[in-house]
Formats: C-alpha cells, sequence, structure tokens
C-alpha cells in the first residue's frame, strides 16, 4: 500500500533510520530508568545522557516522521509525610495464624477460645516525619486492644508487639506497654467495644500521643528509638477482638506539631 510520495530506497531508508532510533533511544532509557530510581532526586535535572525530562515519562525516537511514544517511569514510594498522611493496610505475611483479615486487609479480628495476644503489623513502615492513622474497635469485642507502633516487622505474631524493647502500645485498660507484658504506666482512659483511637508518630520529635474519640489524651511516649525508620503500625488482639484500620487522613488540629 502507498503511504507516501517517497521512493522506494527513500522509504527503506527512513525505516531503518525509525528501527535504529527507536531501538537507540530504548536503550538509553533503560539506562535512565534504573539510574533514576537509584538517585531520584536527579529527576528532571539532566542527568546522563537525557534531556530534561520529568519524572515520570521519557520519550523514545527523534528526527523526522519518527515515531513518538512514551514509556512510565515507576514512581519512589513516599513513605515521609509531614501532614500526617499515610496509607497502608494491614500485612498478611506479618500476622498471626489465628488474626482473620477482611475488607482490603484494612480489618482484622480474632476469635479463640484461648486468651493469648496476637499481633498484626502494617504492610508499609514509615521512615519519618509525622503519621496519623486511626484504629476504630469492632463492636463485638470481648477483650481489650494494644495499639501502637513496633520497630521491626519480624517477632513473634502470637504474643503481643508491646511486649517488647521495639514496641510501644496503649493498652485498652488504660495503661501503656513497652517492653513489658504485665504492667505499665497509667494513660488516658479504657476502651474496649466502642470508640476510634487517633494515632500519632512523631519521628521528628521522637514521640508516640494518642486520641480516644477526639480527646487528646497527652504524650505516651518520648523515646529516641521512635526517631529511627522504619516503625510499623501495629494491634494485638486478646480472645474475641478486632479493629478497622482507617488511614489517609490528616493529622487533627489537637495534636501538637
Amino acid at each position: 500500500m502507498i503511504v507516501s510520495n517517497l521512493g522506494k530506497a527513500e522509504t527503506a531508508e527512513a525505516e531503518r533510520f525509525n528501527n535504529v532510533s527507536l531501538a537507540k533511544f530504548a536503550s538509553i532509557a533503560k539506562v535512565a530508568i534504573k539510574d533514576l530510581l537509584k538517585h531520584p532526586e536527579m529527576a528532571g535535572k539532566g542527568k546522563g545522557p537525557l534531556p530534561r525530562f520529568p519524572l515520570g515519562h521519557l520519550p523514545i525516537g527523534e528526527g523526522k516522521g519518527s515515531v513518538v511514544d512514551s514509556v512510565a517511569i515507576p514512581q519512589p514510594l513516599k513513605s515521609i509525610s509531614e501532614n500526617g498522611v499515610v496509607n497502608f493496610s494491614w500485612d498478611s505475611e506479618a500476622c498471626s495464624e489465628h488474626i482473620s483479615l477482611s475488607d482490603h486487609k484494612m480489618r482484622c479480628f480474632l476469635m479463640e477460645a484461648g486468651y493469648c495476644f496476637r499481633s498484626v503489623v502494617g504492610s508499609t513502615g514509615i521512615q519519618g516525619g509525622i503519621a496519623y492513622w486511626e484504629i476504630q474497635v469492632d463492636s463485638r469485642n470481648e477483650n481489650e486492644l494494644k495499639v501502637g507502633v513496633v520497630a521491626r516487622k519480624s517477632f513473634n505474631y502470637n504474643t503481643a508487639f508491646c511486649d517488647y524493647e521495639y514496641g510501644w502500645g496503649c493498652y485498652g485498660l488504660g495503661q501503656l506497654r513497652h517492653g513489658n507484658n504485665a504492667s505499665g504506666s497509667k494513660y488516658g482512659r479504657p476502651f474496649r467495644n466502642s470508640g476510634t483511637l487517633g494515632v500519632c508518630l512523631n519521628m521528628i520529635k521522637g514521640e508516640l500521643s494518642f486520641a480516644l474519640d477526639g480527646n487528646y489524651l497527652g504524650m505516651a511516649f518520648q523515646d529516641v528509638e521512635l526517631k529511627k525508620g522504619p516503625l510499623f503500625a501495629a494491634v494485638s488482639l486478646l480472645h474475641k477482638a478486632g479493629c478497622l484500620l482507617v488511614v489517609g487522613k490528616e493529622l487533627p488540629p489537637y495534636f501538637p506539631r
């Protein structure tokens, strides 16, 4: 089929040019993608052989009559928030086998005959800044929860995360837990089968605090270890208990910054 007024020789030459250009720039793009993934801060700064294209797309092809397309570059995950907004779910790979996850892994529930704490951990670590999320307790709960953060993704999930020195938690009995499975300072007020617990992790200051139903409960923990990422959201459930994880909200104004 005739597509232009070019002769056969000119058409063949144009096709060869396009093929060479595509191969050339596809090769450059692959190198650039690897480079940008290692050094995302260089996006748009003309690093290497590419011109100043914004992070997200690079062109393929050049020259008159060439085919122009773009290739998507995976964006680096943002694990540092300044306004409290974070996004994660519960991690089915970091969860006691006795806990059930549902609603896109945002809801967790435990129901068993025994009385042992079981834990589940958030899917994404928080690297710095300020992070805020909420825990809506389940109306079916017969036992109190432990809610907070843990510095290790892997531990014995058939224990409470805050039994260990690398875990910090608010216990629904109106107490705190850190490196102890039996006692802790008094804090806030009890909650079990109603209420929403807001969690604020300020890694700039190394602070963890909570609010219950919109009432700020005060500073729970100040620890230099809370400045070191990654830290993971965690809850521990006992006998018959569960909660819904709520993320994507900005830090409420009653929390100090």
